[in-house]
């Protein structure tokens, strides 16, 4: 009897749960297809051509063919497609997405000469969201590997690696907490002498306005009238012989340039001003000069460069030297 029982609680467990699964997975199509449907009445295109939801018993997994996304009433027209979209979660915790974005994606827009593409592939991909019981963000974190840009049928850029985390700051709303990290990441069309491959690259960020990340100018000039700074908490460049760890805080002028102040420590800062010869932001008889303060203080210092980084009035300092030119990150809206 007992043993009846017992394969009767089993069964109504399984059962219970299979059926929980089937709403749980039925809720998350009609979630997508109404999230569609609303988003073109407030005239976003957004649509794909197949939508599957499988991933029994322990996954609702939603399986996008084609997905694709637009802003078409937007004056910069801004659009994303991709081949595929795969979008996963658990059914006891559905604040806790996974999403695969391995393949190509493509981003279009208007730019001042015209409609630009940028197609992304890359080997691997993926990404974790995570929410709070209110909605809001708690964690965003991106990883790609091998991955490649492509725009008009030239790499802008091509890497091993890619990781991207994102989460509010212990200081409030008003601040996120940013870390990047790269790992051989090569830029073909970077300007003449300029780093075209860099071996390491890591970023630590705290960002006191999330407006930072819109792309449009009116955002970035209102960041930038709201007091908005970068404090870079750790700053890290390996290219080639030299090696930069820097730190400090950065923000935008009235011409939207970077403005701010570092300190860094180098090694083969040599490179840096070939570099910036090359490209011309510099003479050969300004780098002459420089090469000899620099080197002075690098000996002083038992052979790395320990200097203060300033970006002021559309210059960037590296010490007492001016190496480059800042241009404006927009125009002013």
């Amino acid at each position: 009897m007992r043993l009846y029982l017992l394969l009767g609680g089993i069964a109504a467990v399984i059962l219970g749960w299979t059926a929980y699964w089937f709403y749980i997975a039925g809720e998350a199509r009609d979630a997508v297809e109404a999230w569609v449907a609303e988003n073109q009445k407030a005239g976003v295109t957004a649509g794909y051509d197949a939508i599957e939801v499988g991933g029994f018993p322990y996954r609702i997994r939603i399986d996008l063919t084609a997905p694709r996304l637009a802003l078409p009433k937007h004056r910069q027209r801004p659009g994303w497609r991709a081949e595929r979209l795969a979008v996963i979660g658990h059914p006891w915790n559905l604040r806790h997405l996974l999403f695969d974005l391995t393949g190509v994606h493509t981003f279009s827009g208007l730019r001042p000469d015209g409609e630009a593409e940028l197609s992304l592939r890359n080997g691997s991909g993926r990404a974790s969201l995570q929410m709070d019981p209110d909605g809001g963000l708690q964690l965003l974190s991106l990883h790609l590997e091998d991955l490649r840009a492509e725009t008009a049928g030239q790499v802008v850029l091509d890497g091993q690696e890619a990781q991207l985390h994102l989460r509010p700051s212990p200081e409030g709303n008003t601040h996120h907490d940013l870390a990047l990290r790269g790992r051989s990441l090569e830029w073909p069309g970077a300007p003449e002498g300029w780093p075209r491959r860099l071996q390491d690259l890591e970023l630590q960020a705290r960002i006191n306005d999330p407006a930072l990340a819109a792309a449009a100018p009116a955002a970035l000039a209102a960041w930038r009238d709201g007091g908005g700074t970068v404090d870079l908490q750790k700053l890290l460049l390996v290219w080639g012989q030299t090696r930069i760890e820097a730190r400090g805080t950065l923000a935008l002028d009235d011409a939207m340039r970077p403005i701010g102040a570092l300190t860094a420590r180098i090694t083969g800062h040599g490179q840096i001003i070939d570099a910036a010869v090359a490209a011309g932001q510099m003479s050969e008889t300004a780098a002459i000069a420089a090469r000899t303060v620099l080197g002075l203080l690098a000996s002083a210092a038992g052979g790395t460069l320990s200097v203060p980084v300033r970006l002021q009035d559309g210059q960037l300092f590296l010490g007492p030297v001016a190496i480059a030119r800042l241009a404006p990150l927009s125009r002013q809206p």
